[in-house]
């Protein structure tokens, strides 16, 4: 009678796992030759990428302030991004495409990864890889510009590592190597540190626990002096709270700590959209049955999931913004790392209701991710081809060094951003300022406005797209 249980769950899990495989295909049958970015930041992404392929160089082209981070310059975004796309499209060729491609790629790594796992059932391995599939947020990132799949690549490494601990707790050897994939891992988002402190639960005596303590505080101070050198400055809540605290001003800093914190928690409880409202409901169950498990059971890996999922989620509510999709975004990569723990380790009902409550929100979801491609297949490649010749001539112009300041913030779907040139007549890399935050820039010797603008100066080019002019 078991053994007919068993094999019935394992024919329906095959069955959910080809049916989101065959999914993941037509859905990757809809891309396009016309497909591009449509968002702020994935013109970020995908423009400072392509520069770091075509100019060599890890200094952005398009940054806030016209300098960007203290070391390479780069965008707020960080190096990290533009390095690996840089380099895949060193291997491959450039393409419009390479960026999610390659961001598919790392939701089929961490599928073929689970399934390489031996301490995993073969239908743990498939519940685990179509809840993965079925989470909302994996495809629908998946196919666009935004970074979200190489965490989820991160998640499965660093979950199937700390299941190897939690199998063997004397094998000290993954525990660097969970180490070593948490520093990777912050190259691309120093949040990945706070991760060091699942190891916590694993240690062997007072000692042990003191270092793994350290190292995890060490991440900590690491991920800080990182954000401050490695990610360009942009004005959001904590360097206000951040420049507050330096100036002594504890009273003001602690008021609009308050206050942040109540709003974020207010932003997040507040009901929107079906599938928005869902994704965070499956968030929150990630983080609340672990700690009610634990109190339970008092198990080791429960005891990890609740010290980094309520680290993530203070952390979130203190310093970041619970709204917009900052919030799932930010709270994502701690989904992900449960998911092999919800599955493996839960042996109970609830697990066969959460993957029930999944189906459901995948199906919900449908629309959501097939919009999300149709609205990138929008851009006409003639027309495309056409402005970016137009565009080129300002590449006859700017000369070493100079900087170009754009008069107007790019709007989301359209091609302001995109066919910008990135570097000059003499292979020299071109810079902008694209001012969606008002900060303080450096100097820029030219100014891009959008045609229709009256300007003092005649403009040095001037047609239906732009004008050009010096500053």
């Amino acid at each position: 009678m078991i053994t007919d249980k068993k094999n019935t769950e394992l024919i329906f899990a095959w069955i959910i796992f080809g049916i989101l495989i065959l999914v993941s295909i037509m859905l990757i049958l809809n891309l396009s030759s016309n497909y591009l970015p449509i968002w702020s930041d994935e013109f970020m992404y995908y423009m400072n990428s392509k520069s770091f392929y075509e100019n060599r160089t890890l200094q952005a082209a398009l940054t806030y302030n016209g300098y960007g981070s203290v070391i390479f310059g780069s965008d707020s975004h960080g190096f990290a991004y533009p390095l690996i796309n840089g380099i895949i499209a060193t291997i491959f060729g450039w393409s419009n495409l390479n960026i999610v491609i390659t961001n598919i790629s790392f939701v089929l790594i961490s599928v073929i990864l689970i399934s390489f796992s031996s301490l995993l059932k073969t239908t743990e391995k498939l519940w685990s890889s179509s809840l993965l599939l079925m989470y909302p947020v994996t495809l629908f990132y998946s196919f666009t510009y935004m970074q979200e799949s190489i965490h989820l690549l991160f998640a499965v490494i660093l979950s199937l590592i700390l299941l190897k601990i939690d199998s063997n707790e004397k094998n000290n050897k993954q525990v660097l190597y969970f180490i070593f994939t948490i520093l990777i891992a912050g190259f691309f988002r120093p949040l990945w540190f706070f991760f060091l402190f699942s190891l916590l639960p694993y240690s062997k005596d007072k000692k042990h626990f003191i270092l793994l303590l350290i190292v995890s505080i060490s991440g900590i101070l690491f991920s800080y002096w990182f954000m401050i050198l490695f990610f360009e400055e942009v004005p959001n809540f904590f360097s206000l709270f951040w420049n507050l605290l330096k100036d002594f001003q504890f009273i003001e800093a602690s008021k609009i700590f308050a206050e942040h914190f109540i709003l974020n928690v207010l932003f997040f409880m507040t009901y929107s959209e079906f599938v928005y409202s869902a994704i965070k409901l499956i968030i929150l169950i990630a983080l609340i049955y672990p700690i009610a498990i634990y109190f339970k059971y008092r198990s080791k890996i429960y005891c990890s999931l609740s010290l980094v999922g309520s680290i993530n989620v203070l952390l979130l509510f203190m310093l970041y913004d619970a709204y917009g999709w900052r919030e799932i975004r930010v709270l994502s990569p701690f989904f992900y790392f449960s998911v092999v723990f919800l599955i493996s380790r839960n042996k109970s009902v609830e697990k066969y209701v959460l993957l029930s409550f999944m189906i459901l929100i995948f199906i919900m979801s449908n629309n959501l991710i097939i919009n999300n491609i149709t609205n990138r297949n929008i851009y006409d490649k003639v027309e495309f081809e056409f402005q970016k010749e137009a565009f080129q001539k300002i590449s006859e112009i700017v000369g070493k060094e100079e900087i170009i300041y754009i008069n107007y913030a790019p709007r989301d779907n359209s091609m302001d951003i995109l066919v910008l040139p990135l570097k000059n007549q003499n292979n020299m890399p071109i810079r902008y300022i694209v001012p969606y935050y008002r900060v303080k820039t450096v100097e820029y010797q030219y100014i891009l406005l959008r045609p229709g603008v009256v300007t003092q100066k005649p403009p040095i080019i001037g047609n239906e797209f732009f004008k050009f002019l010096e500053n």
